[in-house]
Parts: C-alpha cells; sequence; structure tokens
C-alpha cells in the first residue's frame, strides 16, 4: 500500500520531468531561428546598425527585418537613416517601384542636398553606361533650372552626348538666357548632324528679322529670318565659305536690297576658271592682259606700251602672254600700263589647275617682269614734255619713252586757188582724251587704233 509520503514524492519527480519536456515539446513545433550576419550579440557591423546607435540589437532587427532582396511595399518609420553605409553586393540591386503622383512626392527617389557645391546625384564609376534610360514616357532628362550648366561633361573618350533615337527633338532647350547650345572645344566635329530627313541646322528666327521665309527643301543649313547676318564668318584661314559641288548654281542671290555679292581681295575680288555672263553693264570695268616687260627699261604705271611679241606660259590664268615695250613715235599702241604681276600659287586649286597664277600688284615693273596692261577702259596716261596743250576729245598718239601727245594737223594747200585745208596726221591712236592734261598726265579712253 502506497503511503501518502510515497505519492507526494512521485507527483514533485513528475513535475519536474514535466517542466524539462514542456521547452523542448515547443522548441520542435516551431521553426528554428535563422542565424545570419546582422543578430543581437554578433560581431559590429555599420550595415546592420540600422538605428546608427552604435550597437546591433533587436530593435536593429525590428527595422531592417525583411528588408533585403526585397520586391514590396516597405514602409518607412521614418525615424533612422543610412548615412555613413557603403552597401556591397551583386545580382541584388536596391529596387524602388510603385505609383508615385503625388506633388511633391512624385517620385521614387528624391534628393536633396543645401550644401556648398555639393552634388545632387554622384556615380563615381561604372564599366557601361553611368546613367541608363530605358523607357520614358516624356523627357528623357528634364531640368528645370540650373544656374550654371543644364548638362556638362568635362570629359568623353567619344561622344559626350548621344542621341540614339528619338520621335522629335533629340535636344530640346526651351529657353536659355545665354547661348542654347555651346561648343567650347572640339577634336572634330562642334557639332555633326549625319542624316536628317529634313534641314541639317534651322533657324526660324535670329533676333527679330522684318520677315521670315521658310524653305520646303531638305537643306543642310536655312536660316529663315535674321535681324543681323544670315551667315557670319569672322575669320577662316582657308575659305569663308566653300561650295564643293553643287547640281545647280554653287552661289544664287535671288534679291538683294544692296549689293547682290560684295567682295574684296588681296589677290582678285573673284576668280572664275569660266565664262562669265553679265545681263546689264559692266560699271568701272577695265579689259587687262597679262604681259612680260620685254624692254630694257622700267614699266611705270601710265606708260603707253607697243607689241613686241608672244611667250607661251603654263599659268592657269593664261597660257600665252603678249612682250611689250615703252611705244615710241609711230608705234601702234596695244594698252597702257596698269601694274606690275607676279607669280602666286594658290592652296586650293581647281580639279584641273596646277594653281599656278598671275596675279597684279602694285608699283612698276622691271625688265623681265609680268605686268598689267590695260587695253580698253579709261586710263591716266604720262604726257610729252611741252605737249599738255590737251582738251577733252582730243586723240592723242604715242610720243618718245612710252608718254603720249595730241595728233597734229597741217594745212594743205588746195588745187586751183581753192583755199586751205586742215588735215590731222595718219599715225597709230593711243586713245581719246578724257579731260584736259594736268600736271604732266591725262586721263584718255584707251581705244588703240
Amino acid at each position: 500500500m502506497v503511503t501518502y509520503r510515497a505519492r507526494v514524492r512521485r507527483l514533485i519527480v513528475l513535475g519536474l520531468v514535466l517542466s524539462l519536456l514542456a521547452p523542448a515539446a515547443a522548441a520542435a513545433g516551431a521553426p528554428a531561428l535563422l542565424a545570419g550576419p546582422c543578430t543581437p550579440g554578433a560581431v559590429y557591423n555599420p550595415a546592420c546598425d540600422a538605428d546608427q546607435d552604435g550597437d546591433v540589437d533587436i530593435f536593429d532587427i525590428q527595422l531592417a527585418a525583411g528588408h533585403w532582396n526585397q520586391i514590396g511595399t516597405f514602409v518607412s518609420d521614418n525615424n533612422h537613416n543610412h548615412l555613413g553605409q557603403t552597401w556591397t553586393g551583386g545580382n541584388n540591386p536596391v529596387r524602388i517601384q510603385g505609383s508615385f503622383t503625388t506633388s511633391g512626392s512624385s517620385a521614387p527617389l528624391i534628393l536633396n542636398n543645401s550644401g556648398s557645391g555639393g552634388d545632387g546625384l554622384r556615380v563615381d564609376t561604372v564599366n557601361d553606361d553611368g546613367i541608363y534610360l530605358n523607357s520614358i514616357g516624356g523627357n528623357g532628362l528634364y531640368i528645370n533650372s540650373a544656374d550654371e550648366h543644364g548638362l556638362y561633361v568635362s570629359s568623353a573618350g567619344l561622344d559626350g552626348v548621344v542621341v540614339n533615337s528619338a520621335d522629335r527633338w533629340g535636344v530640346y532647350v526651351g529657353s536659355a538666357a545665354d547661348d542654347g547650345l555651346a561648343v567650347v572645344n572640339a577634336g572634330r566635329d562642334g557639332v555633326l548632324i549625319s542624316q536628317p530627313d529634313r534641314v541639317g541646322v534651322r533657324v526660324l528666327s535670329a533676333g527679330n528679322p522684318s520677315s521670315t521665309v521658310q524653305n520646303l527643301n531638305p537643306n543642310g543649313f536655312e536660316v529663315a529670318g535674321a535681324e543681323g547676318y544670315g551667315l557670319y564668318v569672322g575669320r577662316a584661314d582657308i575659305d569663308g565659305v566653300a561650295v564643293d559641288s553643287a547640281a545647280l548654281d554653287g552661289f544664287d542671290v535671288n534679291s538683294a536690297g544692296d549689293n547682290g555679292v560684295e567682295a574684296g581681295g588681296a589677290n582678285y575680288a573673284g576668280y572664275f576658271t569660266n565664262r562669265i555672263y553679265v545681263n546689264g553693264n559692266c560699271i568701272g570695268c577695265l579689259l587687262t592682259a597679262f604681259a612680260v616687260n620685254a624692254d630694257s627699261a622700267v614699266l611705270e604705271p601710265g606708260d603707253v606700251v607697243a607689241p613686241a611679241g608672244m611667250q607661251s606660259a603654263t599659268f592657269d590664268n593664261g597660257s600665252a602672254l603678249l612682250r611689250v615695250r615703252k611705244a615710241a613715235p609711230g608705234d601702234a599702241v596695244v594698252g597702257v600700263v596698269a601694274t606690275r604681276a607676279e607669280v602666286y600659287m594658290d592652296d586650293e586649286p581647281q580639279p584641273d589647275e596646277t594653281g599656278e597664277r598671275l596675279v597684279p600688284r602694285e608699283g612698276a615693273a622691271q625688265p623681265g617682269d609680268y605686268v598689267a596692261v590695260v587695253y580698253s577702259g579709261p586710263m591716266q596716261v604720262r604726257v610729252a614734255p611741252n605737249e599738255d596743250a590737251i582738251s577733252a576729245g582730243v586723240r592723242v598718239t604715242a610720243a618718245s619713252d612710252g608718254t603720249v601727245r595730241p595728233l597734229s594737223t597741217k594745212s594743205v594747200l588746195l588745187a586751183n586757188g581753192e583755199g586751205t585745208l586742215d588735215v590731222m596726221e595718219t599715225v597709230p591712236v593711243a586713245g581719246i582724251a578724257l579731260a584736259p592734261a594736268q600736271d604732266g598726265s591725262v586721263w584718255i579712253l584707251v581705244n588703240p587704233q
């Protein structure tokens, strides 16, 4: 028979056994806790210190629980930050996605840096694209306001900015206080336009022009209206404007309020390798030919010259040259010396040219030098000594040393007592005086006869 004392002892033992089995049973029925790098009491890791209080405890685990490589909704308590942390890893990017449309919060990532000289977003180093925009419903890059450059590229191994495809504007500048597009320095092209469907560069209105006219052709460069110059070249070391090939006109001026073409040049104001056509008057034109000074004396501007033969040449603007000398009394006159000339080598000759040309230069021509001779047009010539009694309309002929004198007349006695007749001498004529002789020279219309 079990005594009361024995029963008590059994109940105490049973209670002890149950107290030991209960925790074991509870542990067997629940999943085991996952051990990881962010656990309370582990070695301190700043990446695990969610509240940045210098330790890793249960509060840090609660703040960061379940947010590593998470895709879903994460409601922040807005009472902590991750400043100073460095997150490393691979193939597990930080992804923020959702619908953000509230005014002031219409972006999944908003950055604000009030520090002087601080950047809003910085990409230190990447092996491919710094910023890649896959599909954008609006603008690929929108800059609302920038105190300096809206987009600044300090250095680029290839292209500074590339727009591979755009349904509308590749680059759009709504308003710019200074330059809409500025290229300070470029190793190759400042602006390269490969193949536009319409106009390569179109300026609709520069300044406030009086009117604008657009062209329907797919032009390379078009200015619809400009208050100043439609095209201005301040300085060019080679050609100011070069047209390598044109199916129609190389240069076409349809209408001009002043001069259709106004040009000046150190050699020629205009150089034409083929025929020219003028539908109207050629005002101030002097017909001039290049020649060689075949005289033993210097030929000066205003000297009347006579022919001394021909000479072959290989210049682009002359294959045969006249040889001239100072005209003497009775010589047939071919023209009047305008200037000397010299050989000039053009750096960009036409395809069928050598580039070697004769160009006029101021001054006298030494024996053997090239010279420019005017054979039609108004010129000032030297008058022979004591022969300055020349008035307008008087015909002149060659005197000595390349000068001129008026033609003389002689009185001829008529037969049968019919009186006398003034007869002008029959000598070659250099031209007709346009004004009275003055200070040893006279203006004549060069017209050799």
